[in-house]
């Protein structure tokens, strides 16, 4: 069953395109990086709320993603505006240049 498994998860691999393997290896990260906080017990009873861990993980490598976005999203934004405006000016004068 084990080598079955192993099997079909290598044929899918090769199967799924570059970004498909992307975002797959991203989720196994965060999922990882989630995991990690399990080490971690806030009522020093020995015993760690599974579900209240992982939603705290999330939220805050939610809260961190969003924050990226949020700084980095108007700087991105004037760039991409700014290639706009310099192609339609180029179609612009191309146009009389005729």
């Amino acid at each position: 069953m084990k080598k079955e498994f192993l099997k079909k998860t290598r044929d899918g691999l090769k199967k799924a395109s570059a970004r498909a393997k992307m975002l797959t290896a991203a989720a196994g990260i965060s999922c990882m990086a989630a995991l990690s906080s399990f080490a971690a017990d806030a009522s020093g009873s020995g015993s760690a709320d599974i579900s209240s861990v992982l939603t705290s993980s999330f939220q805050s490598t939610a809260e961190t993603i969003t924050g990226t976005v949020t700084s980095a999203l108007p700087v991105i934004m004037s760039i991409v505006g700014l290639g706009v405006c310099i192609q339609f000016g180029i179609r612009f004068f191309k146009r009389f240049a005729k």
